[in-house]
């Protein structure tokens, strides 16, 4: 976990000691909390901080942290036993009653997670409140589990949901978990319901925290540390870079530290002139064969290539038209303010003929890219740089669009529209028509 990025110096402070402040208290109104944000937005970094600070403190007991590219780490296999094992260190008197119930059944790992959950976590940490002198009130009582949804299995995230509040209900004293995690369907929908419901609060990774302000400190620091100590820092001008650059990357950033880390690592290469290479991020200089986006890239590949192959042509066709006619009206503000929005996913059925409920099912496997209002009202967007990588073939590949085909594709589908419901002059679609 050391080795793994953490949260940058001076960022999430308020967060992580409203965090703190929880976990260290004496009890609990809720035991859960579910840290839930977008893809990139941090989520990962800010649980290895708090488990390095809870550590410190004395009250961390273990943590898991998911990684769809690692094996033994993307999956429920091997969860309970992990967990086990961090009990059995951190708290030795537990060890004795781990090992005599795997002994009294090797082929415990074979059982179901709440059977292993039972016999190696629940029932030691049972046993040994019952001695006298065991001290609850200052022992290690934080449970910590990061990226449920990189777990590959679907029920399996819900297994592990369901075997934790049950383990937590049945501890006498305050334990409690914090688990952090994309805002999906399947892990969204088990936080409405039941028992988890009841025992859970929610913590977004939204502005309320200071995103914009910790990614602004972030950039500033990390650009201050260049001027210093690269090796190319005396080619650099005076007033690199401007204030107005580091403010563009702000809000192309949108919250998500995944993309300012990608523009550190870009610009910083000991190898290159960093005043160069921020020109090539920004579009002023030809990039040629470099990948200035590359983990950002891989990042939202890895999404995309979740979604159906039978639905990746329509969910791509529409992401096309939302983000075509929105680049279009940001070009052409309608003349006046009370138009409604041109892309909500009630306009994008009937102008591709889809059926109620079409636009969200094709874009139902992107819920850590965008999000659509309850009322069907709006799309929106947690990646403002998602456009620049889904619009640059160079960049997406397979799941490229082209802009030119997606404005002949409104074009045609508004002239469908006009043949097929002629123009009402009363009044009925007058000033607002399709383009704004």
């Amino acid at each position: 976990m050391s080795d793994h990025p953490k949260c940058h110096p001076g960022t999430r402070v308020a967060l992580l000691n409203r965090l703190i402040a929880w976990a260290t208290a004496l009890a609990y109104t809720y035991p859960i909390i579910w840290l839930h944000g977008p893809a990139g937005s941090g989520k990962s970094a800010i649980q290895r901080t708090i488990a390095q600070l809870l550590h410190e403190r004395g009250v961390l007991l273990a943590s898991f942290f998911f990684f769809r590219a690692a094996a033994g780490r993307n999956s429920a296999n091997n969860f309970i036993a992990t967990i086990a094992y961090q009990v059995a260190l951190v708290i030795p008197a537990t060890r004795p009653h781990i090992e005599q119930a795997i002994t009294r059944n090797p082929l415990i790992f074979s059982l179901s997670l709440w059977d292993q959950a039972q016999a190696m976590i629940l029932s030691p940490i049972l046993a040994i409140l019952r001695e006298p002198s065991f001290n609850t009130r200052h022992r290690p009582r934080i449970f910590i589990i990061d990226g449920l949804d990189e777990c590959e299995d679907p029920d399996g995230q819900c297994r592990i949901l369901d075997v934790l509040c049950r383990v937590l209900q049945r501890l006498p004293v305050p334990f409690a978990l914090i688990i952090a995690s994309r805002p999906e369907h399947r892990i969204r929908g088990a936080f409405d319901l039941g028992e988890l419901n009841r025992c859970s609060s929610r913590l977004s990774l939204d502005n309320s925290y200071g995103c914009d302000l910790d990614i602004m400190k972030f950039l500033v620091d990390k650009f201050d540390n260049i001027r210093k100590l690269h090796p190319f820092r005396a080619y650099l001008p005076e007033s690199w870079p401007t204030q107005e650059v580091i403010d563009n990357l702000v809000v192309k950033a949108t919250g998500q530290f995944i993309y300012v880390s990608t523009v550190d690592k870009f610009i910083s290469s000991i190898r290159h002139n960093p005043a160069e290479r921020l020109d090539v991020l920004l579009g002023n200089l030809d990039a040629g064969k470099l990948k200035p986006f590359e983990q950002l890239d891989s990042l939202y590949s890895v999404i995309f290539h979740a979604i159906d192959q039978a639905d990746l042509a329509g969910t791509l066709r529409v992401l096309g038209i939302v983000m075509g006619l929105s680049l279009r009206r940001r070009q052409y503000p309608p003349a006046t303010s009370n138009n409604p929005m041109p892309y909500s996913p009630r306009f994008i059925e009937r102008l591709l003929g889809l059926r109620p409920g079409g636009v969200r099912c094709l874009l139902f496997d992107l819920e850590s890219l965008l999000t659509i209002d309850d009322d069907d009202w709006e799309i929106r967007f947690f990646h403002a740089s998602l456009s620049d990588y889904l619009f640059d073939k160079s960049r997406s590949g397979q799941f490229w669009i082209d802009a030119e085909m997606i404005y002949a594709d409104i074009a045609q589908q508004c002239l469908l529209r006009l043949i097929s419901e002629p123009l009402d002059w009363t009044g009925k679609y007058y000033g607002n028509h399709i383009i704004g």
